[in-house]
């Protein structure tokens, strides 16, 4: 599975539409269906756009799609 599928399928999990994709991404219409790789301008746009997408997921298919919310545990003040 290749970046740009990845992304697709992020896309449908989150019911975001391509075309609202390209213009929050700043890409170019059909961006996702062409061939080549996903340049790193792209990349840092995508991820900071969607700060719950899990980056080892998207680059490396490793790991769930979304973050895991990172709770930090309460110490006993006793």
């Amino acid at each position: 599975m290749t970046i740009k599928s990845r992304v697709k399928e992020f896309l449908i999990s989150i019911n975001l539409k391509k075309l609202e994709f390209y213009k929050l991404v700043n890409v170019s219409n059909g961006y996702l269906d062409k061939e080549g790789a996903i340049n790193s301008d792209v990349l840092a746009n995508i991820l900071t756009k969607f700060p719950n997408l899990n980056f080892n997921w998207l680059l490396f298919g490793k790991g769930s799609m979304l973050m895991e919310s990172q709770k930090t545990p309460v110490e006993n003040c006793d």
